[in-house]
């Protein structure tokens, strides 16, 4: 029985050694599996830590990519104003262009009106101008002719001054000269023109003597005396006489 106790203390003991070396493996194992799950773990560890240093990256990327797309949406929002105010003022400038050139075709139009209104303006002020000197002649014409005609009125006027003395003297010297016998219309004609002649100045030149000539023609002359035939008669016998000198052209037939 001892033997049996002993045999089987001793497989008992086999059976622990076993037990022990099985457990002794496992825990080995079991160690060089914790070592294996640590590293693992570790590993994995370090990998999570790379990961949440990755995710920490990513999300600061993603902050950045984020800020980025706000930054580029408020640039993109900025450009968009900014290019809407520069199509704004693009239309602003066409309109103002659009105006400015109506304006510039108004202003040309007026231009070419103004011009036209100046050239006629000139044009009539060049006819004024003309007309003015044709006026301004015509007057120092009608003035020079009012000077003659003032000179020969006061000629004619002093001539008829003379006659009538001539004729006073003439009435007193026949109211003086005693009763004859009469004469006839030619005889009386002919003395009336040697008187006439003879109170001419006598002693003046030519051309005196033929401006008093021709103040008393002007004075004898048919349509100023009442009887145009004695007139014509006393004007063709004076200038039949010796002392008449002969005048130039037709004054000599009667001014």
């Amino acid at each position: 029985q001892n033997k049996d106790e002993k045999t089987y203390f001793q497989k008992a003991i086999s059976s622990l050694k076993w037990q022990r070396s099985s457990v002794e493996q496992e825990r080995l194992q079991l160690q060089a599996d914790k070592d294996i799950v640590l590293t693992e773990l570790a590993s994995e560890k370090s990998s999570v830590l790379q990961l949440r240093a990755e995710r920490a990256r990513l999300r600061e990327s993603l902050q950045l990519a984020e800020e980025s797309t706000r930054q580029g949406e408020e640039e993109r929002r900025k450009t968009s104003a900014e290019q809407a105010r520069t199509l704004a003022d693009l239309a602003n400038e066409r309109r103002s262009a659009s105006r400015l050139r109506a304006e510039t075709h108004r202003l040309e139009a007026s231009l070419q009106q103004c011009q036209g209104d100046l050239r006629s303006a000139i044009a009539r002020a060049s006819e004024a101008d003309n007309q003015h000197d044709v006026l301004m002649r015509q007057l120092r014409e009608f003035k020079s002719r009012a000077v003659e005609l003032s000179r020969n009125i006061e000629q004619k006027e002093l001539s008829e001054k003379s006659l009538r003395e001539r004729v006073a003297h003439l009435e007193l010297s026949v109211k003086q000269t005693p009763r004859v016998t009469p004469i006839s219309d030619q005889a009386a004609v002919k003395r009336v023109a040697e008187l006439l002649v003879s109170e001419l100045p006598s002693g003046a030149t030519a051309k005196d003597r033929q401006k008093a000539q021709r103040q008393l023609l002007s004075c004898l002359h048919p349509d100023k005396c009442p009887s145009k035939k004695i007139a014509t008669e006393l004007m063709q016998e004076v200038q039949t006489l010796h002392a008449w000198l002969p005048l130039k052209g037709a004054e000599s037939g009667g001014a």
